[in-house]
């Protein structure tokens, strides 16, 4: 293979990761508009803010009823020590308060799936809160409403964005491979020449269009998946990324850009080659 020949297919196979890499950003972001409720009432904990007064003995009355209801996966009891920690208010803080913590005990509950519902979570709270040992619940309730509306509007943007994106990418992935095609036309028109059948013309073309649709669709995965682990590192505090990757539809993405690269790749391949195989000596120059 010529260096120029090398390099034309090196520049095309990394065009061609690009545009899949772009494809499944957006998608990727798509899903995630829809998910983010789901995955948002997955990691939020009910939080129930107890009395200061309330007696350690109490406390672990509560857990054990709590425990037994149908609805609790998992409780945490969170000292107030542990709470004044987490807030990270420092030694400054308690100097100015003369000591006294004002960050009351509490007991974050885990629900189970089947309740992880803003209707279910709003039933469970005001069940909660008639216990005398609990005097505020915490829990950003009207914020998963709200996500929990617009999931529909969501899910019509996706997959609007998405279908025209496929269409994009068609487009790019058939020019893209066309001017690969259009490098080798004299030695195609030349096979033919001596004789060689259509099948025996197309078959090494289509089959090295598929192993390069496939190259650059593993880049384009590469790429994907290493922005979002360092997106990860960056927004830690804000999105769970790694809960987000198992997620069945984000796998189900990545194996679509794997069929994408290879079914766009046979499609567009054999289009140009059915283009160039068609025209003339004269029409070829």
């Amino acid at each position: 293979m010529s260096r120029s020949n090398r390099n034309l297919l090196i520049t095309s196979t990394l065009s061609l990761a690009m545009i899949y890499f772009i494809l499944g950003l957006f998608l990727f972001l798509g899903i995630l508009g829809i998910f983010i409720p789901e995955i948002a009432l997955r990691q939020q904990r009910l939080r129930l803010m107890l009395r200061h007064d309330v007696s350690q003995e109490q406390i672990q009355n509560l857990q054990m009823l709590l425990r037994k209801q149908p609805y609790v996966a998992a409780i945490t009891y969170v000292s107030p020590e542990e709470g004044l920690r987490r807030l990270r208010l420092g030694k400054d803080f308690m100097q100015a308060m003369e000591g006294f913590n004002p960050i009351p005990p509490a007991l974050e509950i885990q629900l189970k799936e089947p309740y992880l519902s803003p209707e279910w979570i709003e039933r469970i709270s005001h069940d909660l809160i008639t216990f005398d040992e609990v005097y505020e619940i915490s829990y950003p309730l009207k914020l998963l409403k709200e996500l929990q509306k617009k999931r529909f509007l969501y899910l019509q943007l996706a997959v609007a964005v998405g279908i025209l994106l496929l269409i994009i990418t068609y487009l790019l992935v058939f020019n893209t491979i066309k001017l690969v095609i259009f490098s080798k036309r004299f030695l195609i028109r030349t096979m033919q020449l001596i004789g060689a059948t259509r099948s025996f013309i197309e078959r090494p073309f289509i089959r090295w269009a598929i192993f390069q649709g496939f190259i650059a669709a593993v880049l384009a995965i590469l790429m994907l998946y290493s922005l979002l682990l360092l997106s990860s590192q960056e927004y830690l505090n804000l999105l769970d990324i790694h809960l987000i990757l198992r997620q069945p539809p984000v796998r189900f993405l990545f194996l679509g850009l794997l069929m994408a690269g290879i079914i766009m790749s046979w499609l567009s391949s054999k289009r140009a080659l059915h283009k160039y195989l068609n025209k003339s000596l004269e029409e070829l120059n």
